[in-house]
């Protein structure tokens, strides 16, 4: 498997696993009802040697990999609050962003959270 392939895999594990956790939280609404339910809760099982890669990453480095997962979750919730013109708006951003990622890098650091031990 490249590592291409591997980024990838684990980008569709993690946004699995996530979209499973979040059926949780609309749990005993309309949302949550019905096939789609069952349908997420069955996607870490097809993916389980995917999430096995999820597993080595995590392992290798517990504090990079919980922090990705936590921001990762904390986009999405931040996305899904949007409207549309707000949405285009944060493209534009991201395609700036990807354009002139040092001269965003010099104004914005990557802050992690060290995790209790």
């Amino acid at each position: 498997m490249t590592e291409d392939l591997k980024v990838k895999g684990l980008k569709v594990v993690t946004g699995a696993l996530l979209l499973s956790e979040w059926m949780d939280d609309v749990k005993g609404t309309v949302l949550h009802k019905g096939k789609a339910k069952v349908y997420i809760n069955a996607l870490p099982h097809i993916l389980s040697k995917q999430i096995r890669i999820n597993d080595e990453v995590y392992k290798a480095d517990p504090t990079t990999a919980t922090n990705i997962y936590r921001n990762f979750e904390e986009l999405v919730t931040k996305l899904a609050k949007n409207d549309p013109v707000d949405l285009v708006m944060i493209n534009q951003i991201h395609d700036h962003y990807s354009k002139n990622q040092k001269e965003w890098q010099d104004l914005y650091g990557v802050e992690l959270t060290k995790l209790k031990e």
